[in-house]
């Protein structure tokens, strides 16, 4: 190499550094700036979009601060926002095209974020230049085999050929809310392969049904911090939802026929384990605890037996309270009878009986109380059989 030639690279090589110099200067004090370029420079999108995703999520106050010992303040978007648009580096122009996206229901400020990155020159990757283009283009539905939870697996592919794997959990114990998010940095192709858990069952599902299951499962998330694992995802969720076909049919819970439950109860209680429960009330009492979760006469997960067992509460409706009072040991008898006619594996069986006698304590207290407080102990102790 000639000195002209190396001199040339050196001046070059400090015009650089002097660049660099300055963007992070002019960009030290912008929030988030290091784990920006962090994304940008590691490959997979998803680092960006759950960075931007994670930052929405925060900014919305948390419903349930009030029950907790540690509040959140939430984190202040807007202030962030305004932040990104005064800086005119790569890495604002970058997260200001994601929140162009993601954000859900600001008109104002994803129009001001849109706006901003219109006017600037910096070369973006060709993923984030064209992100409206992202294309979900296969949902794959794993279902447990005790029936109160489904998993949708979107497939998504960005503009630039980058494809993700979103996985949306649903419980229908409640009211088939969403229950958990999380994203991959997969081909849903090959996570499908990966994917050898016991118990579930997979089929395809229309990605128009599939918007209408999330929808549905979304709006009716009642504590998504305290069941989800990262819900610093679901803003990201909702976005590729957008990116679903209307039309589609919300998930419907299971009709049970009644009759043939009615003839399954009437066979346990025909039992050697049931007839010691033949007393005057244990029908309506398995009547009532069959209502809970999916209503599956022969399927029960420790998640079903925890809400059938939970917040324990003495109504004077006919039913002796010592006869309400064995509820557990009811069940107890009852689940292996059910899983032993569905075919439920035995390690399946065990987690279930394992989650009553984990509840019981706790359901016989709060029992006890209440009917104390209906005035109908009259100073006599209940004792489960």
């Amino acid at each position: 190499m000639d000195d002209g030639r190396r001199r040339r690279r050196a001046k070059q090589g400090r015009r650089d550094a002097r660049r660099r110099r300055s963007r992070n200067e002019d960009a030290g004090e912008l929030p988030l700036i290091k784990e920006v370029r962090r994304a940008l420079t590691r490959g997979h999108p998803i680092k960006l979009l759950a960075l931007a995703s994670g930052m929405i999520h925060l900014s919305k106050p948390d419903r349930w601060g009030y029950l907790k010992a540690e509040k959140r303040e939430p984190f202040p978007l807007d202030v962030v926002i305004a932040a990104y648009i005064g800086m005119k580096v790569r890495e604002s122009t970058a997260m200001l095209a994601v929140l162009a996206e993601l954000l859900p229901d600001d008109a104002e400020w994803k129009a001001r974020c849109r706006l901003e990155v219109e006017t600037r020159t910096h070369l973006l990757p060709t993923w984030l230049a064209h992100l409206p283009d992202i294309r979900v283009h296969r949902v794959v539905r794993k279902t447990h085999i005790l029936g109160d939870r489904d998993e949708l697996w979107l497939g998504a592919r960005l503009a630039g050929g980058q494809e993700l794997t979103c996985a949306v959990a649903i419980n229908h114990n409640m009211f088939s809310e969403v229950a958990d998010v999380s994203v991959w940095a997969t081909p849903i192709d090959e996570v499908m392969r990966g994917d050898d858990r016991q118990d579930f069952s997979s089929a395809a599902l229309s990605l128009a049904d599939a918007k209408a299951w999330i929808r549905h499962g979304l709006e009716h998330a009642f504590f998504p911090d305290d069941s989800d694992s990262s819900p610093g995802c679901r803003p990201l969720l909702v976005w590729l939802v957008g990116h679903l076909p209307d039309g589609g049919e919300a998930y419907r819970r299971p009709s049970w026929d009644w009759q043939e439950a009615e003839a399954v109860i009437d066979e346990f209680f025909a039992s050697t384990v049931g007839r010691r429960f033949a007393g005057s009330g244990y029908r309506e009492v398995l009547d009532a605890v069959l209502e809970t979760g999916t209503g599956d006469p022969l399927r029960w997960s420790a998640a079903r037996i925890r809400h059938a067992l939970a917040g324990a509460s003495y109504d004077d409706d006919g039913i002796p309270l010592e006869v309400q009072i064995n509820a557990p040991e009811l069940l107890r008898a009852y689940v292996p009878f059910a899983h032993a006619r569905s075919g439920i594996r035995e390690e399946l069986t065990d987690e279930a009986l394992a989650a009553i006698d984990n509840l019981a304590p706790a359901y016989h207290e709060e029992l006890i109380d209440s009917a104390r407080d209906h005035g109908d102990l009259f100073g006599e102790e209940v004792v489960a059989q």
